[in-house]
């Protein structure tokens, strides 16, 4: 069996065994999901600095709106240099699909910062969040240790334990 060593010993002890560590995680984590309350709790906590985000989010999609106006405007003198006879229909082909190229590209990071933005703060409401709950009741205790394990893995950044008490 795997052993752990805390950074802090637990209860004077100076390792922990990992079984012990997996069911206390298990445990703990068993309680959130099955507790709409609880998850809720957890979604604000994790998401408190969703403005600044959001904000940050909102000042990159405004460069990358300039940055299109510019492209925009550069293809226009393009036209303009072309319509004129200031530059070869070849030069203007090669010019135009290099700005092409860049405003496709700046309008698929506007979309992706887009959606990053509508997703803060789309969490569920407590009637979705009761429903989640009861689905996992539902299976929760016929989760085999590989499954459980990856549901932790994928919500749990880690367990600390600090003066007697294991904390994740």
């Amino acid at each position: 069996r795997e052993v752990l060593k805390p950074s802090i010993p637990c209860e004077n002890q100076p390792f922990i065994r990992a079984d012990k560590v997996d069911e206390f995680a298990w445990n703990e984590f068993r309680k959130i999901l099955l507790s709409p309350q609880m998850l809720l709790h957890r979604i604000n906590q994790i998401n408190e600095n969703q403005d600044k985000i959001k904000a940050d989010l909102k000042s990159q999609i405004a460069a990358l709106a300039g940055k299109l106006i510019i492209l925009d405007s550069k293809r226009k003198r393009l036209l303009d240099a072309y319509t004129g006879n200031v530059i070869e229909m070849s030069e203007f082909r090669i010019k135009s699909e290099e700005i092409d190229r860049e405003k496709a590209y700046m309008l698929g990071e506007r979309t992706s910062l887009e959606s990053r933005m509508n997703s803060i703060g789309n969490y569920p409401d407590e009637s979705r969040l009761n429903k989640l709950s009861e689905r996992f009741a539902k299976i929760v205790d016929k989760l085999d240790f590989k499954k459980r394990q990856l549901l932790i893995r994928k919500f749990m950044r880690e367990v600390v334990f600090s003066n007697g008490k294991a904390v994740f």
